[in-house]
């Protein structure tokens, strides 16, 4: 097996453009190293690997498999059995794990948080970054953006330019409002197509039409976050722009023509009218409220009249018998709370967003949640393992970490 000196300098290689011929005293085994290196560098790039030409050893055998896993992962297609890789250096066994995660739909995560721990232990510095980007992918389409946003930043911090454009392309996904626009060769067909749906779930005159832009589902889709800095405001919904009207993540550039609704109620009510435009009044106030109007006639009435107002010169409701309509005078951008995540989530997300720590004040004052509710829901979350707390004489943080990330990244990558 090569020497950890000539992993070292596999890793200076990689880094830079003109890759060194490899000598011919060179042990067989750090030459097919080499090659993993040129393979991987390769696939960060966005450009399909070569599959290298030598297979005279066990282990240059194992990287042109992986050459051969990265084209499968570029096409979509499944990826060859990769188990055979165990008895080999770990550089291999990292990027195997990590390439697992990122074409498995069912157990990435666990498969990830596998390759990060192996890659920590067995101080496979870039096989650590790569694991680590999987794990934040798996994470954000398991849920739970906020972590991939605080692995990705803290990501960026220390990794070499190498990794920086997939990072950048998950930032995105993830909703983080510092992301860079995502290059345009992008190589990997899942990346490339849940980028192309992003960018449908964020554009209003997008045509892209779905369960959740249409207002048939509130789930939003892959952990998909768009880039704005309000965490209460998840989706809206988009009329009176001259289309068909359809619900949008919420970003920054919705917000000029957003109608700010008092009540949680009304602004519901007002989605689903928005959406239907027409709409017996029955199945508003099921939407609305969660239960059927039959003897709460009046509850109907005072909705309908809270609306109209905060609507304002915004469009008209009129109600013919049991229809109800909605005309509107220009594009307004509705904000749908039927999407919007729990306290929970809103808690986590804006301390992820400031780069992992904050106090419960500036939670509170950020989200307009009274201070005692912020206390007790992070109270909550500290209780559960979902954040921790450090306590500086009176001064109390609340810290946001995925549990098998933190303490390698933080506290030992740092590259130079």
């Amino acid at each position: 097996m090569c020497a950890r000196h000539d992993i070292a300098a596999l890793i200076a290689n990689a880094t830079g453009e003109v890759l060194p011929p490899p000598r011919d005293d060179v042990h067989p085994e750090t030459r097919a190293l080499y090659a993993h290196q040129r393979v991987l560098r390769d696939a960060l790039r966005f450009t399909r690997p070569l599959i290298p030409p030598d297979t005279s050893n066990p282990v240059a055998r194992s990287v042109a498999l992986l050459a051969n896993a990265w084209g499968a992962l570029f096409d979509g297609e499944p990826l060859p059995d990769l188990n055979d890789l165990a008895p080999f250096p770990p550089e291999l066994r990292v990027t195997g794990l990590a390439l697992r995660s990122l074409a498995s739909p069912d157990d990435a995560v666990s498969l990830a948080r596998r390759a990060s721990r192996m890659a920590a232990s067995e101080e496979v510095l870039f096989g650590e970054y790569l694991a680590n980007i999987a794990l934040a992918r798996a994470r954000r389409r398991s849920g739970s953006p906020y972590l991939a946003v605080r692995i990705l930043r803290a990501l960026r911090g220390v990794v070499p330019p190498l990794f920086r454009a997939m990072i950048e392309c998950e930032l995105r996904l993830a909703g983080d409002p510092t992301a860079q626009p995502p290059r345009h060769d992008i190589a990997f067909k899942e990346l490339t197509r849940e980028l192309s749906l992003h960018h449908a779930y964020t554009d209003p005159a997008h045509p892209h039409a779905d369960a959740f832009t249409s207002g048939a589902a509130p789930e939003i889709p892959l952990g998909f976050r768009a880039p704005s800095r309000d965490p209460r405001s998840l989706a809206y919904v988009i009329a009176g722009h001259g289309a068909a009207p359809r619900r949008v993540l919420g970003s920054a550039d919705i917000h000029a023509f957003a109608v700010n609704v008092s009540s949680p109620r009304v602004e519901r009510a007002l989605a689903v009218l928005a959406l239907s435009g027409a709409i017996e009044l029955d199945q508003l106030f099921t939407e609305t409220y969660g239960f059927p109007r039959k003897g709460h006639d009046e509850v109907a009435r005072d909705l309908l009249h809270r609306a109209r107002k905060e609507l304002g010169a915004r469009g008209e409701i009129t109600r013919e018998g049991s229809l109800i309509t909605l005309t509107l005078t220009g594009p307004v951008a509705l904000r749908d709370p039927r999407c919007e995540s729990d306290l929970n989530n809103r808690v986590l997300t804006y301390i992820a967003q400031r780069e992992g720590r904050a106090l419960a004040k500036e939670v509170a004052r950020a989200l307009k949640v009274p201070l005692r509710t912020v206390q007790r829901t992070l109270g909550e979350l500290v209780e559960q393992g979902s954040c921790a707390r450090e306590a500086d004489g009176r001064r109390v943080e609340y810290l946001v970490e995925d549990t098998t990330f933190h303490a390698p990244t933080l506290h030992r990558l740092r590259f130079s």
